[in-house]
């Protein structure tokens, strides 16, 4: 597979939403778009699935990912995603 590997940034990504005050995290995965077979790339359009208890509340959420330009800047597109998706 092409492209930059993808479960650093996911390992980053899950410790980031624990520390934000999420209570537990079941899931965060990057799946492909159009098959949601698991990535360990991203080298082709995806979407990032996640999961999380912030409190009493489940939060389920989905959000596309484009491998095109995903190191500009020395960030993946992904790792961008995720820190907007936080803000």
């Amino acid at each position: 597979a092409r492209g930059p590997p993808i479960l650093p940034t996911l390992d980053e990504a899950r410790a980031a939403i624990l520390a934000a005050g999420y209570r537990e995290l079941e899931y965060l995965e990057l799946r492909g778009e159009t098959d949601l077979q698991s990535l360990a790339s991203l080298d082709r359009p995806a979407r990032l699935l996640a999961a999380a208890w912030l409190g009493d509340t489940r939060l389920i959420d989905n959000v596309a990912i484009s491998p095109i330009g995903s190191w500009s800047g020395g960030r993946s597109s992904l790792q961008s995603e995720a820190a907007q998706q936080l803000r």
